[in-house]
């Protein structure tokens, strides 16, 4: 009883308070823009940060929203990301809210504005940025009553990185991912920028996702985007993000259930698709033949580049076919993993 009433009494205060609430204009109507800031927990490597929540003009029609999280990479902050994903844009076409959360602040050392992706205390459930994100991506489900099936995660650069930590660590709570030039689960950050990077096996990624993941694992569908030219971080990375998935999750890589390539704005491109043996889509990869490391499709800005496909539009249409719990998903892919019953 104690207990119930001092939890009950901390939430009160570590509600956020909005900064700001900023009418916007997009192209399907109004909508809004609310910055809010999470103010720092008792756990190990918590920190005060801030994040903007994006409202489209469908919010408080009735129906209960999806909610996109979107994470800037090293080098940008929230509103950058904002900017050059487009998913603004998205959002108020298509009907669900975003979340930009900003890193804010850090207490090791870094390049400016990464997310520590590859610390034990921040990629693992109960501490660090992974929790801390968790919480706000909870508090914005809560507070704007969304959809507790329809939670998705995407990231840039360290963003993407870290967006696989958020996936593997809630692989019970997010229904589907998807990753712009990131690195695989606890995966060094020593070789940003090496052209051979020596990753590690995948058998040791695979280990440190089961430890994490343990009898709560779910297989999350995630989606995988990566330029084949990228000189900051190898395309080898999403090779191994692959392979990690596909070793973790039991799904068959060798050849993929479907496949697409065209061309777009003069970028050449490959997508592919793999299932674990339904007709789901458990891992669906898009290789560009691009030479830049950023966001691919969306408006310009830092680390923004129009010149291929929409990706964003991708990602949305990838996240929109994925719940956590519904019997009307595509069957197979939200059931908990058979060898963690």
């Amino acid at each position: 009883m104690l207990k119930a009433l001092l939890e009950r009494l901390l939430a009160v205060f570590d509600r956020p308070e909005p900064a700001r609430d900023r009418p916007v204009h997009g192209d399907h109507g109004r909508a809004r823009d609310v910055d809010y800031t999470f103010n720092k927990k008792r756990y190990t490597g918590s920190q005060t940060r801030q994040y903007r929540v994006h409202l489209p003009p469908a919010y408080g029609l009735g129906n209960k929203l999806p909610v996109v999280m979107v994470l800037h990479g090293c080098d940008q902050n929230h509103e950058d990301v904002q900017q050059v994903s487009d998913f603004d844009r998205l959002a108020d076409k298509h009907g669900f809210i975003v979340v930009y959360p900003f890193v804010t602040s850090y207490d090791t050392p870094r390049m400016d504005n990464c997310w520590a992706f590859w610390s034990k205390h921040h990629n693992r459930s109960g501490a660090g940025e992974v929790e801390d994100l968790w919480r706000i991506l909870s508090a914005v489900r809560s507070r704007f009553k969304a959809d507790a099936d329809r939670l998705h995660v995407a990231g840039l650069s360290s963003g993407a990185s870290m967006a696989i930590a958020l996936l593997v660590t809630r692989c019970d709570k997010i229904a589907s991912g998807a990753e712009i030039a990131g690195l695989p689960y606890t995966e060094s950050a020593m070789f940003l920028g090496h052209a051979n990077p020596l990753y590690k096996p995948t058998r040791h990624v695979v280990a440190a996702m089961e430890a994490e993941m343990g009898n709560k694992k779910r297989q999350v569908p995630l989606m995988i985007v990566h330029a084949k030219r990228d000189r900051f971080i190898s395309v080898k990375a999403a090779t191994k993000v692959r392979e990690s998935w596909a070793e973790s999750f039991a799904i068959d890589t060798s050849e993929p259930s479907w496949s697409k390539s065209g061309s777009t704005n003069g970028t050449a491109w490959e997508h592919h698709r793999y299932t674990d043996g339904t007709d789901g889509n458990a891992i669906e990869t898009l290789l560009l033949d691009h030479n830049e490391h950023g966001w691919y499709g969306g408006q310009e800005g830092k680390y923004g580049f129009t010149d291929t496909l929409d990706v964003s539009e991708m990602i949305w249409s990838f996240f929109a076919s994925n719940r956590l719990n519904s019997a009307s998903s595509t069957s197979g892919l939200f059931r908990r993993h058979k060898s963690a019953a």
